[in-house]
């Protein structure tokens, strides 16, 4: 399946900003507190990704964008 460019640079973008909060959550994680913060983040993260990423093309859909 061949996506337009519009739709790829916008799943690009908003996969880089779950990325780049998780590699910043990884870089320390030796005391309790910030290995609590990491778990935190990968929920967020994969909790946006799933109702984000399920929501886009209906939000399109609804914006006539696509």
């Amino acid at each position: 399946v061949i996506l337009p460019l519009f739709t790829l640079l916008f799943c690009l973008l908003l996969g880089l900003r779950g990325a780049v909060a998780f590699a910043l959550a990884m870089r320390n994680t030796e005391s309790v507190p910030r290995q609590m913060m990491l778990t935190s983040v990968l929920i967020v993260v994969l909790v946006t990704v799933i109702v984000n990423g399920g929501a886009t093309m209906s939000v399109l859909s609804f914006l006539k964008i696509r």
